[in-house]
C-alpha cells in the first residue's frame, strides 16, 4: 500500500549517486521510488499483522525533518539497501537491481516466476516505453 501511494504510476524517480559498481565517481542515475524494496527483509507488526519496515524521505536524499532514513531506524545509508532488500536504478545502459546480503536464489526465482507482474517489471517496461 505504502509504494502505491508513494508512486502509483510507478515511474517516479529520484536522481542520486551511482552505486560504486555501476559508474564512475560522481555519476548520477535515476533510483525508482520504491519505499519497501530496501528495507524488504525488515518489518513489525501492527497488531497481528506483519508489515514491511520503509524507507523515508531522507534515504532518497530529500529534505525531511527526520534523519532517519527508514522507519525502524535500522542502519541504513541513502540510497542503499538492507539485508534481504533490493534497490533498482536506471542509467543509460538499462535497467539494474542491487540485492542485498541474504536475498538468495530461492527468493531470485520467485522474482523470476511473477516476472512481468512484479510492480519493478511494469515499472522498467514503461521506462523503456517513455524514451
Amino acid at each position: 500500500m505504502l509504494e502505491l501511494l508513494a508512486d502509483p504510476t510507478t515511474v517516479v524517480t529520484v536522481n542520486g549517486p551511482a552505486p560504486p559498481s555501476a559508474g564512475a565517481v560522481g555519476q548520477t542515475v535515476r533510483y525508482d521510488l520504491e519505499v519497501c524494496d530496501p528495507t524488504q527483509g525488515d518489518g513489525y507488526k501492527i497488531g497481528e499483522v506483519a508489515v514491511s519496515n520503509f524507507v523515508t524521505k531522507a534515504y532518497f536524499g530529500m529534505t525531511s525533518p527526520n534523519p532517519a532514513t527508514n522507519f525502524l531506524n535500522l542502519t541504513l545509508a541513502p540510497f542503499d539497501v538492507r539485508p534481504g532488500g533490493y534497490i533498482q536504478f536506471e542509467d543509460s545502459t538499462g535497467v539494474h537491481q542491487i540485492d542485498g546480503a541474504k536475498v538468495d536464489a530461492k527468493r531470485k526465482a520467485a522474482r523470476a516466476i511473477l516476472g512481468p507482474y512484479r510492480r519493478n517489471a511494469r515499472r522498467a517496461a514503461e521506462l523503456r516505453r517513455r524514451v
